[in-house]
């Protein structure tokens, strides 16, 4: 099982859970197994993003079983954290919550809310978890077999690193508005390789009128980001990857209200920032003191070898580390 998925596991649960883990905990491999796993069999990451618009292929084989396998992943995820709740009910402490389920609680507790409750909870703590698992070791996996492809835009990361940073020196998230380029370059893997293709579904709670389309109340809505992404109004050719589209002609970042790979409004990814930090500081580290280079012995895989579900996996690859 890979330590990069572990390593943004245990990133997540020291802030949701107040601790980390060892990397053969069964807390942290049950999470991967459950998020990561699921998400990169490629029939059932299809699966799931396919019974969202015709649910009724939960009761024909093969689709069956595959709703089986997520049914029970999510089942597995519930009874770990019914766990953890009864864990921080028993320490509870509000004038001193340690972490985000301690501070949940405590607004849980106090009432001024109807939306402070468990099954909230959990389900804030499914996509914090999901989406930090899943799409950001995407991301950074993408990201590597960019690099793969072009060594060039690792030698100027590097540099910039070398700069801002140092060799050896400790990577911080306040180094990240000093360092355009790197920006511009996951930024770009954030807009080229879209995380999550078509989002995730809402519903609308109220009537509503969008371009003089009438949306019904209780209508799935499920945003295209990958058209966004993809769109030639926005982007100048869109279909090459090209970090510099980021960067104005005084080598500062500038940044697209077009590139929204966490979706848009009150309703974005809840996780968005801890996920932004999590991409900049493991791929910088990673940039820092190692060159990431091909396995001469197998292909680097395409730009777009993929597979598309509820999310954008990148297929199986190898490549070499070497210590810098």
């Amino acid at each position: 099982m890979s330590i990069l998925p572990k390593s943004s596991c245990n990133v997540l649960c020291s802030i949701v859970f107040g601790k980390r883990y060892e990397y053969d905990d069964d807390t942290v491999c049950t999470f991967v197994r459950i998020f990561f796993d699921v998400f990169h069999s490629q029939f059932d990451n299809f699966v799931s993003q396919l019974i969202i618009f015709a649910p009724k292929l939960i009761y024909i084989y093969p689709f069956s079983q595959s709703y089986k396998r997520l049914k029970k992943a999510f089942k597995d995820f519930a009874e770990i954290t019914n766990k953890v709740f009864n864990e921080h009910e028993e320490t509870f402490d509000k004038e001193h919550p340690k972490d985000f389920i301690d501070a949940f609680l405590k607004n849980m507790k106090e009432g001024s809310d109807k939306n402070f409750d468990i099954e909230h909870l959990r389900m804030y703590l499914r996509d914090i978890l999901e989406g930090g698992i899943v799409t950001t070791t995407d991301t950074i996996n993408w990201s590597l077999i960019f690099l793969l492809h072009y060594p060039e835009i690792q030698t100027k990361i590097r540099e910039e690193i070398r700069q801002i940073v140092g060799p050896s020196g400790s990577v911080k998230i306040s180094h990240k508005d000093d360092m355009p380029y790197t920006k511009a370059f996951i930024e770009e893997t954030m807009r080229f390789a879209t995380a999550t293709p078509l989002g995730f579904q809402h519903k609308t709670n109220k009537d509503a009128e969008i371009n003089r389309y009438f949306i019904p109340k209780g209508t799935m809505v499920t945003p295209n980001i990958w058209a966004v992404h993809n769109d030639p109004k926005y982007f100048e050719e869109p279909e090459k990857f090209k970090p510099e589209r980021f960067i104005d002609e005084k080598g500062n970042f500038v940044k697209s209200e077009y590139v929204i790979p966490f979706s848009v409004g009150p309703r974005r990814c809840v996780g968005e920032h801890i996920a932004r930090m999590e991409i900049f500081i493991f791929l910088v580290s990673m940039i820092q003191k190692f060159e990431i280079l091909p396995d001469p012995e197998s292909k680097i895989p395409c730009l777009d070898d993929g597979f598309v579900g509820a999310t954008f996996v990148s297929c199986p690859y190898k490549l070499i580390f070497q210590k810098i």
